[in-house]
C-alpha cells in the first residue's frame, strides 16, 4: 500500500485492485531507476507521516507490522533484536531519533552489503529457466548410460533374433504368436536376471571401492534401473501371455480354449507340462508385485509394508518360473547363488559384534526429527556417506529401515544418524521415544519437587526443543552399505546439495574434513598458536567444498548447527595461520542455507527488501545470521541455480554435484549440471 502511495496510485489502494498498465509503469519505473532513486523509493516506504524524516517509532512500527505479515520465523524477543539491530547500523539512538534522506543514502554508501539489498527493487526475472540443451553436452554427461541402455538393446534384439532362428529355421514353426511368445519368454529370462544383479548390494559396494569400474558401471542409478527392468518384466509379462491366450484361441482343433488355458493336457512346461497352470498364478502374483511397487501406491500412508510384502512373491515367482520353463535354472543359477551368498551373510547382523547393539542417547530435535547416537559394533567398520538398515525390535521386530549415518567414520564410538517422522513406522518409533522421554522427565520432575519441597521453593524452568535423553534401547544394524558421497575426496571442487533430512550424508562427510584439519594441527605450548601441515593440505586432490542446505522449516538448521559453527570457527584458524606465515589464503568451505518457506526472491523481490535489508544490517552489526546465528547469512527464498552454477563455473575448472533430496528438485538440478557440463551424483531418497 505504501508503494503505490508513494506512485499516486491511491485508487487502486481504495478499490483494493490494480489494473496491468500500471503495474507495467511501476516495474518499469523500477528497473530503470538508479541506485539513488531506489534508497529514496525505500525512503519514502519508511517515512509514514511524509515529514521528509525516518523516525525511530517509524521504523519500528513498519517492521513490526512487515515482519508479522511476512511471517518472519522468530518469535516477538528475536524479531525486537532484529528491529534494534538495524537502527543500531543506522545510528539511530535517543541522541539521534530520526534521520533524513541525505543521511539514509550515505549511511547506504558507506555499507555496500545494504546498498546491494536495493538490487531487489526490480522486475521479477525468469533468468533461472534452463536453455535447451544441447545434445553434445548432454551426450558427454550421460556417456556411460547411454553405452549401458544400447548394450541392453542390442543383448535384447541379438536374444530375439536367435530365438526367431531357432523356431523359423531350426524347428520350421510358422506360428506367429507362438514365436512371439517365445521371443517375450527369452526376455522375461534376461530382465529376471537384471532384476537380481541390480539389487545385489555388496556387489554394489565392490564396484563403488574401484574408481576405475564405477565409471563405466552406473551403480549409482540400480535403484531406478531396477525399476526400469521391472517395468520392462511387466511388459514382457503381458506380451507373453497374450501371445500364447491368442495362439490358444486361434489353434482350438486338438484341445479347446479352456484346456488349453486351465489343464496341463498340452504338456508344456519343464515339470509335468504345467506351464499353463503355473502360467496363470504367475500372471496374478506378477500383477501384485507390480501393482504395489508403483510410485504412486507405495508411497501412501501404510502402504510401504504392503509393497515389502508384496516383494517377497519374488520367491515363490522364482520357484514357479523353475516349474514353469525347462531351462530358466540355468539362467538364474549365477545371481540366485550371488543373491543367496548375500542373504547368508546379512545375518550376521544378529551378532553383538556386527550389528546387534544398543543406543547411546537420543536427542529430539524437534516436533518432527529425532537423532540417535548408537555403540558402534566391535567389527562396524563404514566410510563417509554410506546407509544401514536399523530395526528397533522392541517397537516393530519385523521391519528394517534404511537411514544414512551422519556421523563420520573416526568416530570409534558411536554411530549416528537422523530420522524424520514421516509414515507408519518413523511415526511409530518417534512416538515411542517421546512417551519415554515424558516418562523420565515426570521422574525427575518428582524427585525435584520432592527435594525443592526440602530446600527452597525455586521452580522448575521449562525445556524447550532439543531434548536430550539417555537410552539403552536394543537396535540392530543391517550393513553398511556405499553410497556416492564416497567420491567426493575424489573430485577437486564438490557441491553438496541437501534439502531438509538430505543434508544428512554430507553432514559426515564435513565432519570428516574437519577430522582431517585437525589432525595436521599444531598448537605451540608457549605462545598457544595454531598451525596446519600445509603440505598434506594443499596437495590433497579436494580443493573446495560449497555446502547447499535448502531447508522449509528454520528449526532444521538446528540440526547441526554445532558442526557448521565449529567448521566455520575451524577454517577462520586455519585462514589466520596462513596469513600469520605470508600466504594469501584461500577459503576451504563455504556455506549456503535457503529458507523457503516464504516465496523466493525473483517472485517477488520489492517485497523482500525491507528484510534483506534488515538481516544484512544484523548481519554487518553482530557478524551473525538471526536465524542460524552462524557467520553465512541465510537467503530467504529459492536458490537461483543459474547464478550459483555460473559462479562455479567460473571459478573451477571440474565441478561435481552431490543432491540428496526430493527427485522434482533432482531433475532440475541435473539439468543445470547438463547445461554448465557438471558433474551429478545423487544418493537414494527414501
Amino acid at each position: 500500500e505504501r508503494l503505490l502511495d508513494i506512485f499516486g496510485e491511491k485508487s487502486c489502494i481504495q478499490a483494493n485492485s490494480i489494473n496491468g498498465h500500471r503495474v507495467i509503469r511501476i516495474a518499469r519505473v523500477l528497473s530503470m531507476a538508479s541506485m539513488s532513486v531506489k534508497a529514496l523509493i525505500l525512503f519514502k516506504v519508511l517515512d509514514h507521516d511524509g515529514d521528509k524524516y525516518v523516525s525511530i517509532e517509524e521504523i519500528k512500527q513498519f517492521y513490526e507490522i512487515y515482519l508479522d505479515e511476512f511471517k518472519f520465523p522468530c518469535d516477538s524477543s528475536r524479531r525486537q533484536e532484529l528491529i534494534d539491530t538495524l537502527l543500531q547500523a543506522f545510528g539511530m539512538n535517543d541522541a539521534n531519533r530520526q534521520m533524513n534522506f541525505d543521511k539514509f543514502y550515505k549511511i547506504l554508501q558507506e555499507k555496500p552489503n545494504l546498498l546491494e539489498s536495493l538490487q531487489l527493487m526490480n522486475i521479477p526475472n525468469n533468468d533461472d529457466q534452463i536453455d535447451k540443451i544441447k545434445w553434445k553436452a548432454w551426450r558427454k554427461n550421460n556417456k556411460y548410460h547411454i553405452i549401458i541402455i544400447l548394450l541392453y538393446i542390442l543383448t535384447t534384439i541379438a536374444l530375439d533374433i536367435s530365438v526367431i532362428i531357432e523356431l523359423v529355421v531350426k524347428e520350421q514353426i510358422r506360428n506367429f504368436w507362438l514365436i512371439l511368445a517365445h521371443i517375450a519368454g527369452f526376455s522375461i529370462k534376461l530382465n529376471f536376471v537384471l532384476s537380481i544383479v541390480l539389487m545385489l548390494k555388496h556387489c554394489m559396494v565392490l564396484i563403488r571401492a574401484r574408481r576405475w569400474l564405477r565409471r563405466f558401471l552406473p551403480v549409482d542409478d540400480h535403484i531406478d534401473a531396477h525399476r526400469y527392468v521391472g517395468v520392462a518384466l511387466a511388459v514382457y509379462s503381458v506380451v507373453h501371455s497374450l501371445a500364447h491366450v491368442i495362439n490358444y484361441a486361434t489353434n482350438t482343433k486338438d484341445y479347446s480354449f479352456f484346456q488349453s488355458m486351465f489343464t496341463s493336457v498340452r504338456q508344456q512346461g519343464w515339470v509335468n507340462g504345467s506351464a499353463a497352470i503355473t502360467s496363470n498364478i504367475l500372471l496374478v502374483l506378477f500383477s501384485l508385485m507390480i501393482i504395489f511397487s508403483l510410485q504412486c501406491i507405495r508411497k501412501r500412508t501404510g502402504f510401504y509394508m504392503v509393497f515389502h510384502y508384496t516383494h517377497l512373491l519374488f520367491w515363490p515367482i522364482f520357484v514357479l518360473l523353475i516349474i514353469h520353463s525347462r531351462d530358466f535354472w540355468k539362467w538364474t543359477c549365477a545371481p540366485m547363488f550371488l543373491y543367496m551368498c548375500e542373504k547368508i551373510y546379512l545375518l550376521k547382523r544378529y551378532l553383538p559384534k556386527n550389528g546387534r547393539t544398543h543406543l547411546k542417547s537420543l536427542r529430539i530435535e524437534d516436533k518432527n526429527t529425532i537423532s540417535f547416537n548408537i555403540n558402534r559394533p566391535e567389527h562396524f567398520n563404514f566410510n563417509v556417506g554410506d546407509y544401514v538398515y536399523i530395526c528397533f525390535p522392541r517397537i516393530v521386530s519385523h521391519q528394517w529401515h534404511p537411514f544414512t549415518i551422519s556421523s563420520c567414520p573416526e568416530n570409534n564410538d558411536i554411530i549416528r544418524f537422523h530420522m524424520m517422522k514421516k509414515k507408519n513406522w518413523t511415526r511409530k518409533v518417534y512416538d515411542y521415544f517421546v512417551k519415554e522421554w515424558e516418562r523420565q522427565k515426570e521422574h525427575k520432575e518428582s524427585f525435584m519437587e520432592q527435594f525443592t519441597s526440602v530446600t527452597t521453593d525455586t521452580c522448575i524452568p521449562e525445556v524447550n526443543h532439543p531434548y536430550v535423553m539417555d537410552s539403552t534401547e536394543s537396535i540392530w544394524i543391517e550393513g553398511p552399505y556405499s553410497s556416492s558421497t564416497s567420491y567426493m575426496f575424489n573430485c577437486e571442487h564438490v557441491v553438496l546439495i541437501g534439502a531438509g533430512i538430505g543434508i544428512t550424508p554430507y553432514a559426515s562427510a564435513l565432519e570428516c574434513l574437519m577430522h582431517h584439519f585437525r589432525e595436521r594441527q599444531t598448537i605451540c605450548k608457549q605462545c598457544h598458536h595454531v598451525s596446519y601441515k600445509q603440505e598434506a593440505i594443499q596437495y590433497r586432490k579436494l580443493k573446495k567444498v560449497d555446502v547447499i542446505w535448502v531447508n522449509r522449516n528454520v528449526e532444521n538448521f538446528s540440526w547441526f548447527l554445532q558442526l557448521f559453527n565449529e567448521f566455520e570457527n575451524e577454517q577462520s584458524t586455519y585462514l589466520e595461520s596462513l596469513r600469520a606465515i605470508g600466504i594469501s589464503p584461500k577459503r576451504f568451505i563455504d556455506f549456503h542455507f535457503y529458507y523457503t518457506n516464504l516465496k523466493s526472491n525473483n517472485q517477488v523481490m520489492i517485497r523482500n527488501v525491507p528484510i534483506d535489508l534488515a538481516t544484512t544490517a544484523y548481519g554487518d552489526v553482530l557478524n551473525k545470521d538471526i536465524l542460524t546465528k552462524m557467520r553465512t547469512k541465510t537467503i530467504l527464498g529459492r536458490p537461483q541455480w543459474s547464478l550459483l552454477f555460473a559462479k562455479f563455473k567460473a571459478e573451477h575448472q571440474r565441478t561435481s554435484v552431490f543432491f540428496t533430496g526430493q527427485p522434482a528438485m533432482g531433475d532440475d538440478i541435473k539439468r543445470w549440471c547438463d547445461q554448465y557440463q557438471f558433474l551429478y551424483y545423487h544418493e537414494p531418497y527414501y
